[in-house]
């Protein structure tokens, strides 16, 4: 069965108010010590510590653009994709980061970035996909293709992260859990959020009983 947390914050009023902002604050920010947060997007008021360049050749470039682009638009053409656009994908799944460590957080926010989970995740790293969550509900046909497609090659995401009413949620579907925080400022969001991330996203539930999940992904 799926567990469901939510943390939810008022803006501080009182002293009480302020020293329980402040103990989620210092919480979450023990979790995080010692990580390198790696984005190559903009993610207003995430805890963002290093930048990832991702430089794709043009055939890769062109494949990630149209997939964002059927994403985004909710597209009614049925276009499917096949072994060439695979071959084409082959290249991001591969491991062309060193600099990324075990237990660093990785921010994927688009269709090329998201290629690069199974590559975060061999290097022991949390790859976390920052998605609308209106798009896999989507309903044109295009769009559900381009949503079936980087699923079956972003088996990797040990994590989702999308916009909560004000706050935000993750998805970790391997320890099937949802958290959902709702915080008066931005960065105290992003900061709880992903400690709960780095915290639960490898653990699995079988039996009942959870068990913590392999950093290296299953082929």
């Amino acid at each position: 069965m799926t567990s469901f947390v939510i943390e939810h914050f008022r803006p501080a009023t009182s002293a009480r108010d302020g020293r329980s902002l402040r103990l989620s604050r210092e919480r979450a920010a023990d979790e995080l010590a010692g990580r390198a947060v790696w984005c190559a997007g903009p993610f207003p008021g995430a805890p963002a510590t290093a930048r990832l360049q991702v430089t794709p050749d043009e055939p890769l470039r062109r494949l990630a653009e149209r997939l964002d682009a059927m994403l985004g638009s909710g597209a009614q053409a049925a276009v499917e994709f096949g072994p060439a656009e695979r071959e084409i994908c082959a290249q991001a799944v591969r491991d062309p980061y060193p600099v990324v460590h075990e237990d660093d957080v990785v921010l994927l926010h688009d269709a090329l970035t998201a290629l690069l989970a199974e590559a975060v995740r061999e290097r022991g790293a949390h790859a976390v996909w920052c998605v609308s969550v209106a798009a896999p509900a989507r309903s044109g046909p295009g769009a559900r293709e381009a949503w079936r497609f980087l699923r079956s090659l972003t088996t990797g995401v040990d994590a989702y992260v999308t916009r909560w009413g004000r706050g935000l949620a993750a998805v970790m579907p391997s320890a099937d859990l949802v958290t959902a925080r709702a915080e008066p400022d931005t960065k105290l969001g992003w900061i709880g959020v992903l400690a709960d991330v780095v915290r639960g996203d490898r653990d699995e539930t079988v039996g009942g009983t959870r068990h913590p999940r392999p950093a290296v992904a299953a082929r």
